[in-house]
């Protein structure tokens, strides 16, 4: 249930930085150019964090595996 959370959070996140930039753009006062280059620097920006999050996600979900494996089986032997 907490994972489901966390990823909802993290994809309503993402989706409201998203409009809120593309709104941001349709506002600005620059050049198509110019908003074309920033969204476009916005969006790699954007996938970039995604993709720190989505491997911090992996990297916590392993370490409470282990814990959970540490916790059943405290002898260490495999199941």
């Amino acid at each position: 249930m907490e994972d489901n959370r966390s990823s909802g959070l993290a994809v309503g996140l993402l989706l409201g930085v998203a409009i809120g930039v593309t709104l941001g753009m349709l506002y600005a006062p620059k050049s198509g150019e110019e908003n074309r280059r920033m969204l476009a620097d916005r969006a790699k920006q954007m996938r970039d964090s995604a993709e720190d999050a989505f491997d911090k996600v992996k990297e916590t979900t392993g370490k409470v595996r282990e814990r959970i494996m540490a916790v059943t089986n405290p002898n260490g032997m495999k199941s």
